[in-house]
C-alpha cells in the first residue's frame, strides 16, 4: 500500500495532464481519502505542491466537510494544508474560513486535532 501511496503522491504533483486526470478521477472520494491513514498523505501533497487548479478542486470538494475534518485524526492534517494553500491562493477566502473555524474554538479547546488547525488559522 505504501508503494502505491508514494506513486500517487508523485503523480498528483506532476506538471503533466495526468495529474489533472488523476485528481478528476478522485471526485466524490476526496472526503473519504482525507480520513484515511494513507489517503490523507496524497491529498496533503497535492494541496502543498500541486497545481492551483488541482488544489482548488480539492478545496471545493472538502469545503462541505470542514468541521468534521477539524476534529478528525487524519482529516485535520489535510485541513491544515488546505488553509496553508488558501493563505497563498486566496487570502480573503482564507480569512473567512479561518474565522468560521475559530468560532468553534471554545467548544473544542480540549481537542488536540482541532488545536493544530486553530494554530494554522492564527499563523
Amino acid at each position: 500500500m505504501q508503494c502505491i501511496n508514494l506513486l500517487l503522491q508523485t503523480l498528483i504533483i506532476s506538471p503533466h495532464q495526468s495529474s489533472t486526470a488523476l485528481v478528476d478521477g478522485l471526485a466524490g472520494n476526496i472526503f473519504y481519502m482525507s480520513t484515511q491513514m494513507y489517503g490523507n498523505h496524497i491529498l496533503q501533497k497535492c494541496l502543498q505542491l500541486g497545481s492551483v487548479r488541482n488544489a482548488s478542486f480539492l478545496i471545493y470538494e472538502l469545503s462541505p466537510h470542514i468541521f468534521y475534518l477539524l476534529t478528525h485524526r487524519y482529516g485535520n492534517y489535510v485541513l491544515q494544508r488546505m488553509l496553508n494553500r488558501l493563505r497563498l491562493m486566496n487570502p480573503q477566502h482564507f480569512r473567512s474560513l479561518s474565522s468560521q473555524i475559530l468560532s468553534r474554538k471554545p467548544q473544542l479547546q480540549h481537542n488536540s486535532s482541532a488545536q493544530h488547525v486553530f494554530f494554522e488559522c492564527q499563523a
